[in-house]
């Protein structure tokens, strides 16, 4: 709460600043020094006042004696204000446009903090080549200032650049370098992002305990100094590795207590955050309910300020969480939404590269005409190859099932329609399995989700060894899987499902947190009327397993159109 008014109060000083401000530079001051506190609290607000800025910078009064510095101010603060509301393209423009300005006037601490915002510009939109090529230009410009409070900073940068990009020895080592800075040249602030950067470190490496010792640092440090944003990112970080160690009640309270901070201080993009992690939570623990409702709510929110990444992975999150919950309208509803939104971010990522392009060429046509024209045929070839590769991506995407990389439950059912009207037509025989692992709830509740996604794994890829290349296998939810056998009568099918049955009982699964024991239950359907539906063959198949699940487990059981069924562990 004094947080709340110490800002209240520092608001409340600049708003009396700009009423008293006399038209004219002092004004395109206030104007930016009220925009740059707002930043993070209230981002349309902040953008306003930079635009108003801006709008008295451009006109006519200082065509003839522009005020170059105040331009220079309101389109560096507008471009990093545009970074945090996910207005990339606009971003780049306004920085690319405030660079040469600072550079014709010489002044190297503007230029300098130019090129550390392109470089958090391009580490949001994941091409870090060019993000650590403007860290770096940022570095030499600190190093000539002699600004070591700057230079520490864009180390950090450049660390959490490399953490993104999955590169942790590189991370840690500037990390460290931040670490062995001189305490006169860093402030409590900077210490704080940087516990949190070494906690997210460690908990990559693995070394949780380390990991929850940094986190655990940094959390105390920004309640002590109430910096709001990076004690959101500490629950976070926290409730990360409190899931990594399997206590994922003190997960939920770390988002819960990240939850209140947001809100109490106004932080939506925290907030945000927070329920799609707790709505994340409550899915894997298979809490179908709450899961949608704190995504929901995270979507709600994410939509309202135009938070479009996270929309998308809130769309993923909750359409995993309706398939889990089995109402597959609204999965389907909230996957195509995500493909959509994830498409437009792919489309606007790409118009700023091209807008970029475009601003630089207009920058520097008059020197570098040919070359630039060189670069964006360039880039536009790789545009259209990025795009096709996007594109083949989304289609995977679509038809796979994402942790097994086996058909998902919609390509499956697609692919096994088609087979089952070549089978009447030809009047070949075909066959069905489906199959599930026994008493999986336990190896979770014993092991924890992610050792469960390892057996998952493991038992797909055992199975599309087992079988030949032309069976299908797909995913059709949660531990259930389904196999069709084209031209594999009822005998075929039993020994096929029963060879499977015994290399699973019969290997011990290497995991993360030791060997894992498994069997399977398996129900098999060989239809001879080629009248049956798909729907009618896989209820059948599933009776078939339910069957087999309630005469003792590990076991294959074969269903009769009669609806009768009998084991066949012992025939085959």
């Amino acid at each position: 709460m004094k947080h709340n008014q110490d800002f209240a109060n520092q608001i409340e000083k600049l708003e009396a600043e700009l009423a008293i401000a006399p038209d004219g530079p002092p004004r395109i001051d206030a104007l930016n020094n009220l925009a740059w506190e707002l930043f993070f609290r209230d981002a349309q607000r902040a953008s306003a006042l930079c635009e108003e800025a801006l709008s008295i910078a451009s006109s006519d009064e200082y065509l003839h004696n522009p005020y170059q510095q105040g331009m220079a101010t309101s389109l560096a603060h507008l471009g990093r204000i545009k970074i945090e509301m996910g207005d990339y393209t606009n971003s780049v423009i306004l920085l690319l446009k405030a660079l040469p300005i600072f550079e014709l006037m010489e002044h190297k601490t503007g230029a300098m903090q130019v090129h550390n915002s392109l470089g958090i510009l391009y580490t949001y939109v994941s091409d870090y080549a060019q993000a650590l090529n403007h860290y770096y230009e940022s570095s030499r410009l600190a190093e000539l200032l002699d600004n070591k409070l700057f230079l520490n900073r864009i180390y950090f940068n450049i660390g959490y650049c490399y953490l993104k990009a999955q590169k942790v020895d590189r991370a840690l080592e500037f990390f460290e370098l931040c670490r062995r800075a001189d305490p006169s040249f860093t402030n409590d602030t900077h210490q704080a992002f940087l516990l949190d950067g070494m906690a997210n470190v460690y908990l990559q490496l693995g070394k949780l305990e380390e990991a929850l010792a940094f986190a655990q640092q940094g959390l105390a440090l920004s309640q002590q100094i109430r910096t709001m944003v990076n004690e959101v990112d500490c629950w976070c970080t926290l409730s990360d590795i409190y899931q990594a160690r399997g206590e994922h009640r003190q997960a939920l309270a770390c988002l819960q207590s990240g939850l209140e901070t947001a809100r109490s201080n106004l932080y939506i993009a925290g907030e945000v955050e927070a329920l799609r992690r707790i709505g994340e939570i409550h899915h894997r623990q298979q809490q179908d309910h709450e899961a949608i409702d704190f995504l929901a709510q995270a979507l709600s929110r994410a939509q309202e300020v135009g938070l479009k990444k996270t929309q998308y992975e809130c769309h993923l999150s909750l359409s995993q969480a309706y398939k889990q919950a089995r109402q597959y309208e609204q999965a389907l509803n909230h996957h195509e939404q995500f493909f959509v939104i994830k498409e437009n971010v792919f489309n606007e990522t790409s118009e700023m590269k091209l807008k970029t392009l475009d601003v630089l060429y207009q920058l520097t046509a008059s020197k570098k005409e040919t070359e630039i024209h060189r670069r964006l045929n360039f880039e536009l070839q790789r545009e259209i190859e990025e795009r096709k590769r996007a594109q083949a991506d989304l289609e995977k995407m679509a038809t796979t099932d994402f942790l097994t990389g086996l058909h998902n439950r919609r390509q499956f059912i697609a692919l096994a329609e088609l087979q089952l009207q070549q089978a009447a037509r030809y009047k070949s025989a075909i066959s069905f399995i489906l199959f599930d692992i026994d008493n999986f709830k336990k190896v979770n509740d014993t092991y924890g989700h992610q050792i469960g996604d390892q057996v998952l794994v493991w038992l797909a890829k055992l199975t599309s060894n087992t079988l030949r290349k032309v069976d299908l296998i797909g995913r059709f939810g949660g531990e259930e899987f389904v196999i069709l056998l084209p031209q594999n009568d009822q005998t075929a099918a039993c020994v096929a499902a029963e060879r499977l049955r015994k290399q699973v009982a019969a290997e011990s699964i290497s995991t993360d947190a030791g060997p894992v024991q498994i069997t399977i239950s398996l129900g098999g359907v060989a239809p001879s009327d080629t009248e049956m539906s798909l729907d009618q063959i896989i209820a059948l198949a599933d009776q078939a397993l339910y069957w087999a699940k309630q005469h003792g487990r590990n076991q294959v059981a074969l269903a009769k159109e009669d609806y009768t069924y009998q084991s066949v562990v012992q025939n085959y």
